[in-house]
């Protein structure tokens, strides 16, 4: 009787306890009790804004408030950064970061306003983006191989590549793709990715690095020519084209990313919360597809200590990069 009175006693108790658990756990689960903000470091309609915009929809039906994508511009993603780290720390305020920002601007820039280990709280890491190397049919290059065997034999004359920009991933993904090949390039910076687009269209310049569908359509009509695509593995809609790896006979890294952070100081239980909901958003089809379209690949199970993992790694490959070229863009 009295092992029976025990039991059912310590039964209680552990239902007892069980339940303070799961009340303690809800109580940590953060809510948003008014609309987030959600910085973007780049123009309506770029790369990174089209990223934002469908993953904001769907935070928002997770948080139950209205994420508002705000596009903040200027000096290469510092104004962006500044306008999430001077935020405070309450978790209404988060921002998208892309390799530039977190990466490559503590090299190209003489002195940030900000720390990247010590004012920027990474969140998950989003999705990553190959790059797609191709060149005007007056060229006269139809593969990587050609090109290298040309621009070795044009040292004194190099060919010009066109880039969006001055310090973005195809400028600097470039740069590296010279190095590991043995090659130098003459890098034409132009307003953004249409200008350096057209730019090798029309044959004002050789060669242009962008994203998959920037290039794509102009190949597809004869008006470029794909010669490689940069990461680990080759791109869906174009199957038949080697990535530089292949080529180089060795690991070219080569694909650019985007990721959520805020401000450092912020709780760690919003800090959870938001990559739960990046996670959930991530895994729906609907979004899936989305980014397919635009050759953006999910970046599944990133955590603050993978994306942690992944800025140390890539500021030591990366800047050894940029401190060889010289560049500095402030």
């Amino acid at each position: 009787m009295f092992r029976r009175v025990f039991i059912k006693s310590s039964l209680a108790i552990a239902s007892t306890s069980l339940l303070s658990m799961n009340l303690a756990s809800a109580q940590e689960k953060w809510q948003a009790k008014k609309p987030i903000k959600f910085i973007v470091p780049a123009p309506p309609g770029s790369t990174p804004d089209s990223t934002a915009r469908p993953l904001a929809e769907k935070l928002s039906e997770d948080l139950g408030q209205a994420v508002v994508v705000e596009n903040r511009l200027g000096a290469g993603g510092v104004i962006g950064m500044e306008s999430v780290i001077r935020s405070a720390p309450d978790g209404y305020t988060i921002g998208l970061a892309t390799q530039s920002q977190m990466v490559f601007n503590p090299f190209l820039f003489e002195k940030l306003p900000y720390e990247i280990s010590k004012d920027v709280q990474p969140i998950t890491r989003i999705a990553s983006l190959a790059l797609v190397l191709a060149a005007n049919p007056s060229l006269g290059v139809s593969s990587l191989r050609e090109l290298i065997a040309l621009a070795k034999a044009r040292v004194n004359n190099p060919i010009q590549i066109g880039v969006p920009l001055l310090g973005t991933p195809p400028h600097v993904i470039s740069l590296l793709i010279q190095n590991e090949l043995g090659i130098k390039l003459d890098t034409v910076p132009f307003k953004g990715t249409a200008e350096a687009v057209a730019a090798c269209r029309s044959g004002d310049v050789s060669l242009v690095l962008e994203a998959p569908p920037a290039i794509i359509p102009h190949a597809k009509d004869g008006k470029l020519k794909v010669l490689a695509v940069t990461g680990s593995s080759r791109e869906p809609q174009i199957p038949d084209i080697p990535t530089v790896s292949e080529v180089a006979g060795k690991l070219v890294p080569g694909e650019t990313w985007f990721g959520l952070i805020a401000p450092m100081g912020v709780p760690a239980e919003i800090v959870s919360q938001y990559q739960r909901s990046i996670s959930l958003a991530l895994a729906k089809p609907e979004l899936k597809s989305l980014y397919a379209n635009f050759s953006w690949r999910v970046i599944e199970k990133s955590s603050p200590q993978e994306f942690n993992s992944v800025i140390r790694d890539e500021s030591n490959q990366w800047g050894q990069i940029i401190r060889r070229t010289g560049i500095k863009l402030g």
